[in-house]
């Protein structure tokens, strides 16, 4: 656990948390800060989740870490160099833009296979990342931009039967050769 105060900015207000610190939220504070963000589920348990992965410094974020959340939101881990690896529990479906952006730690990403949309930015400047597994039998969609910025030798792991799907797919053709069966 580092001691870095996680700050909070309300109607111009600065508060500072301390580690350890337990923030309780107004459900009607909560409702602004989901509909804001696009949280899902209600945020008061997405918040507790996040202010445990902040206040800690993490180089792994598991499954357990994510329990529950059916959405990374946009720019969810933005900047954060510290971590190293992500897996994305089983009901996540949707990866918002830039969710992991400039994680230059970042080496490696799994997907499960309820992902359904990996939205545009998600890697950009991750430039250490070297595997990304994706479980969904389906190509999740994507946007033009959303591998645009893998490192050179990055490879994008998928189901083996579902392999010749991924590369035919909408923007997923354009990173066909970087595009192989799950190695476990």
């Amino acid at each position: 656990m580092n001691n870095n105060p996680l700050t909070v900015v309300i109607n111009n207000s600065v508060y500072r948390y301390k580690a350890g610190e337990t923030v309780e939220v107004p459900d009607e504070v909560a409702e602004a800060i989901e509909n804001a963000l696009e949280l899902e589920p209600k945020p008061k348990k997405y918040l507790s989740k996040f202010a445990q992965l902040v206040e800690r410094s993490i180089t792994e974020i598991t499954e357990d870490d994510l329990k529950g959340i059916e959405k990374i939101a946009r720019f969810a881990f933005y900047n954060n160099d510290a971590i190293k690896s992500i897996a994305i529990p089983h009901g996540v479906k949707h990866i918002d833009n830039s969710a992991l952006a400039f994680c230059d730690g970042l080496i490696r990403v799994t997907m499960p296979d309820s992902i359904e949309i990996i939205g545009g930015k998600v890697f950009e400047t991750c430039t250490n990342l070297a595997r990304i597994i994706v479980k969904a039998q389906t190509p999740p969609t994507i946007s033009e931009d959303t591998f645009s910025y893998l490192p050179a030798g990055c490879v994008v792991e998928v189901p083996a039967e579902a392999l010749g799907a991924y590369k035919a797919a909408p923007y997923w053709s354009a990173i066909a050769n970087k595009i192989k069966a799950i190695e476990e």
